[in-house]
């Protein structure tokens, strides 16, 4: 005697393709949301930031620094062009190089 048991179809069971949004529950959804809402810019300053227009924890991306604190130039570095008169005293000023 076969011992096949009908448990209908996945239907039945209420198991549906659709796809599961699982981003909302990743570990970078809880750093930078609070419930549904995303943190202020003042909570999440130093994990997040935008590029086009998009922020980077909607592709699940989040920024990390090594050690307790970031250190860098504020400005980037440039070099004046100058020249300097034999005739004249001080230099002349042509621009700035970046």
């Amino acid at each position: 005697m076969s011992e096949y048991r009908d448990y209908g179809t996945i239907g039945d069971l209420g198991v549906t393709d659709s796809p599961v949004n699982s981003n909302r529950y990743t570990q970078v959804y809880h750093a930078t949301h609070e419930g549904e809402q995303r943190l202020s810019l003042a909570r999440r300053s130093f994990i997040s930031f935008t590029f086009g227009g998009k922020h980077i924890e909607d592709f699940n991306l989040i920024a990390t620094t090594s050690g307790d604190r970031m250190e860098r130039a504020a400005y980037a570095p440039f070099e004046d062009n100058t020249t300097t008169n034999e005739n004249l005293s001080g230099q002349q000023y042509w621009g700035t190089h970046y």
